[in-house]
């Protein structure tokens, strides 16, 4: 995306001759930028905690389930930053040329795998946190 602002295109129906000197665009690229990171932090944080992890032991209910929560929240992250980096390249970023339209297509099918629902990981660790039985298949 980055390149693709360095290129200097003008953004169309609008004065800026390079979509670059929008602070529209500039908010919209920090944030994206951002949200991404955020993603990538939450996601070092799960793998670091299962690192810990002896050959031989679980993860108690409560972290795991804190775990599961935190790979949602970095896919709901890296999707929300997705979308703002297709909201700042427009139309053209959904021609299959574009690399930017595979990133976005692979990451909304795969985040929608049933081990990933966030409604049912946040379902999980809300009975995690209050103590309260399982209702999904857990993960290790």
């Amino acid at each position: 995306m980055r390149a693709s602002l360095d290129k200097g295109k003008p953004i169309a129906y609008s004065h800026h001759r390079r979509a670059v000197d929008s602070p529209a665009v500039q908010l919209g690229f920090a944030e994206a930028a951002h949200l991404i990171e955020s993603a990538r932090l939450h996601m070092l944080h799960v793998a670091d905690e299962f690192d810990k992890i002896l050959p031989g032991t679980e993860m108690e209910r409560t972290h795991r389930a804190a775990m599961r929560m935190h790979s949602a929240t970095a896919l709901l992250r890296a999707r929300e930053g997705t979308q703002l980096l297709l909201d700042i390249a427009g139309t053209s970023s959904f021609a299959l040329a574009n690399p930017i339209q595979t990133y976005w297509r692979d990451l909304e099918v795969g985040s929608r795998h049933a081990m990933l629902g966030r409604p049912m990981i946040l379902e999980d660790y809300s009975r995690a946190l209050l103590d309260l039985g399982p209702t999904i298949t857990q993960y290790h």
